[in-house]
């Protein structure tokens, strides 16, 4: 949400703590490091790279995939 500073949070890392999913049985961690984005000349302040939804669902984009290979076979 670039331009809304309700996500806009400090970078330190040592703030926030891993984020946990369990999908089917298997839990999935996202860090601080892949789920905080560094704004662009501000060297303090960092963006969320969640934000609310509306429809109940959860879309897991970047900060989910970071450290794996992702395949979108839309042939299955």
């Amino acid at each position: 949400m670039i331009g809304n500073d309700r996500y806009q949070v400090p970078c330190d890392q040592s703030l926030f703590k891993d984020v946990k999913f369990l999908i089917d049985g298997h839990w999935y961690t996202i860090s601080p490091a892949h789920y905080l984005n560094a704004i662009p000349d501000d060297s303090t302040s960092c963006r969320l790279a969640f934000v609310s939804g509306y429809s109940g669902d959860y879309l897991m984009g970047t900060p989910f995939f970071e450290g794996y290979y992702a395949e979108h076979n839309f042939d299955t």
